[in-house]
């Protein structure tokens, strides 16, 4: 999803209404921040690695370079 399809999505909604992400293990928190920062896009990872990962901490090999948004 990119930030233009997102902001289209959150105008559909009540400008008051809560929006939550994942918990750590289980239930959902509230969002606290918006970052961006640069990450590998990586279509090659396991399914329980994400397809994305943090530039600083993954081997760039031939994977490409993305800067992103994410809610925490």
């Amino acid at each position: 999803m990119i930030v233009k399809e997102l902001i289209e999505k959150l105008q559909s909604y009540p400008p008051e209404m809560r929006v939550l992400g994942r918990g750590y293990e289980s239930g959902y928190n509230d969002i606290d921040d918006v970052e961006m920062f640069d990450v590998h896009h990586c279509t090659d990872n396991p399914w329980y690695d994400g397809e994305y990962q943090d530039i600083k901490s993954y081997n760039e090999g031939e994977h490409q370079q993305l800067t992103v948004v994410t809610l925490t």
